[in-house]
């Protein structure tokens, strides 16, 4: 039997992955080419990321179950973004499905695009919880982002599903 907490979470997350399909599909039919967007604005710094937003089918950018765990000892993880898996070279940002999975202990996930870590959280976790959410990161001037996994050790899931530009991508 699933206690009424879990199954709370699994309706959540299923939830969560059905309006993350649908809004990408939903991106990718509704227009031939793309119109312009009012715009993305960075959550962290403000700025004026790009002026169109694109769908494609999800890209598998990071999976570090087939090797080693990130962790609180590491230095940030640079995940290269830009002109990999059907994101362009003129990408500005990055539509992201990021999960943690088989935490050591309790810990957050931070992504962002260059320099040093700006305070920000895309994820908070417990010991052994498979969780995810869903985070838009300007894209460094470099092509990258980074990740860090703090307070702990964790296996790390980053799935791209969306990209902005500042240029018509054909």
């Amino acid at each position: 039997m699933i206690s009424p907490l879990r199954s709370r979470r699994t309706v959540r997350r299923l939830a969560f992955a059905l309006v993350a399909v649908l809004g990408v599909a939903l991106l990718r039919s509704a227009a031939p080419a793309p119109e312009p967007a009012s715009g993305v604005t960075d959550p962290v710094t403000g700025e004026r990321i790009g002026e169109l937003t694109y769908g494609m089918s999800p890209a598998r950018l990071l999976d570090t179950r087939s090797g080693g765990k990130l962790g609180k000892d590491q230095a940030p993880y640079v995940l290269q973004v830009r002109g990999r898996d059907g994101i362009p070279t003129t990408a500005t940002g990055v539509f992201l499905n990021i999960t943690v999975t088989a935490a050591n202990g309790r810990g957050y996930l931070a992504a962002w695009p260059e320099g040093g870590w700006p305070g920000n959280s895309n994820i908070n976790f417990t010991t052994n919880t498979d969780i995810a959410n869903f985070a838009f990161v300007a894209i460094g001037s470099d092509g990258n982002i980074r990740l860090r996994v703090a307070d702990t050790d964790a296996h790390v899931i980053v799935d791209a599903v969306a990209f902005t530009s500042d240029l018509p991508t054909i």
